[in-house]
């Protein structure tokens, strides 16, 4: 099959690297466009100089989500490389154990999934559950999405609903670190490259919390003693 990764027919295929090694052999889980991969290792590789610190909204704690469900929804170019989640059309790219504002179970007190863990759902989709080894979450540091979060999560990650149960609420943010971002080359404008996301979208979390975190954080507001 074609994977993932692959864009609607007539477009140019998803790089989906998981893993290069510097070699370029590991593993891949989609579709590959071998041209989009060099170029980005070749641009990369040209930039001598410090990249300066990409801009504050991509340091918030909602911007590594925001990106993931941003690019899923509209198919945009996603990729995995050295260890670092790569959002190509905004010129940057985030630590693969970047934690994220979802957690792993719907209590308030489950860990946070990380940007790998959430990135390979995204990739592998309906393949999750054959391809996701032990190995592989194994080799980036992935925790495994549970069968009964799988397809909701999903489903919030591509768009088709705007609620999720796994979503930190907006009062409890503070609990997720906050990311280290660090710039790359946007690809040139020959390359098809599309227009960055909006700084508003990134600094606000997106869709709607629900399950128990979202009903426990009113709760525990309203408990708080006032001033």
């Amino acid at each position: 099959g074609a994977g993932a990764g692959t864009s609607a027919a007539g477009s140019p295929a998803q790089v989906v690297v998981l893993d290069e090694d510097g070699g370029g052999g590991g593993e891949r889980v989609a579709a590959v466009d071998e041209a989009n991969a060099v170029a980005l290792s070749a641009t990369t590789a040209k930039s001598g100089a410090p990249a300066p610190p990409p801009p504050d909204a991509y340091m918030s704690r909602s911007a590594p989500l925001v990106l993931l469900r941003s690019y899923a929804m509209q198919d945009r170019w996603l990729g995995l490389r050295k260890g670092q989640v790569v959002f190509e059309d905004d010129g940057v790219q985030y630590p693969a154990f970047t934690l994220l504002p979802l957690r792993e179970g719907e209590d308030s007190d489950a860990p946070l999934l990380s940007l790998a863990s959430v990135w390979l759902l995204v990739t592998l989709r309906d393949r999750y559950e054959a391809d996701a080894t032990d190995t592989l979450l194994e080799r980036h540091s992935a925790m495994r999405i549970s069968a009964e979060q799988r397809s909701g999560l999903l489903d919030f990650l591509l768009g088709r609903c705007k609620v999720c149960a796994l979503l930190v609420p907006t009062q409890a943010l503070t609990s997720v670190p906050p990311p280290s971002p660090t710039r790359l080359p946007r690809p040139g404008s020959g390359r098809g490259s599309r227009s960055p996301i909006a700084p508003t979208l990134l600094r606000n979390l997106p869709g709607t919390p629900s399950g128990k975190a979202a009903a426990a954080a009113p709760k525990a507001a309203a408990a708080a003693p006032t001033p």
